[in-house]
């Protein structure tokens, strides 16, 4: 082979090693992008869990339920813990959206959604988000707002309507 031969197998050989590295970095990144998917959902999923956790709680339930029932009756006590229980929504709801803008989530509102209408309809978590709205962001108050007026999806209903039916089917 000529020295011209040569040369040009080395410089072939150089793209093609070039564009094989370019295509192992694109997988890989599309693999980070799966694992970061997975990571963010299960972490989203330990957070709605430990929610749930806390409703079950005897003593706190007991103030949950009374937040809908009476809440201009609840102690100072009371309302600080459900002030604790309604902030945890607000980072859930606006990661939520950070990572859709970053590709990283499906919806920028899904959990929004689901939630906002559960916890902040009625009650004291209402006269809670009324106030809580003006230390937010205006996309973060609209898709909050949109979620809690939005007609509520059977698989949405919030808790006191669920506990409502419960009680409804026990006494048939």
């Amino acid at each position: 082979m000529h020295k011209q031969n040569w040369k040009d197998v080395v410089e072939l050989s150089g793209i093609t090693a070039i564009l094989v590295g370019l295509v192992f970095v694109y997988l890989e990144i599309q693999q980070n992008g799966i694992v970061a998917r997975a990571s963010l959902a299960s972490g989203t999923s330990d957070q709605i869990d430990s929610i749930y956790q806390q409703l079950s709680d005897p003593q706190f339930s007991g103030v949950y339920s009374k937040s809908l029932q009476s809440p201009q009756n609840l102690t100072d006590s009371e309302r600080m813990q459900l002030n604790g229980f309604f902030s945890r929504f607000m980072p859930m709801f606006g990661r939520e959206r950070i990572l859709y803008r970053l590709g990283l989530w499906e919806s920028p509102d899904e959990i929004t959604r689901t939630f906002a209408p559960t916890f902040f309809a009625d009650g004291y978590g209402s006269v809670w988000w009324s106030v809580r709205k003006e230390t937010v962001t205006p996309d973060m108050v609209l898709a909050i707002d949109s979620a809690i007026a939005a007609p509520i999806e059977r698989a949405q209903i919030g808790l006191a309507e669920f506990d409502e039916q419960i009680l409804q089917r026990l006494v048939e």
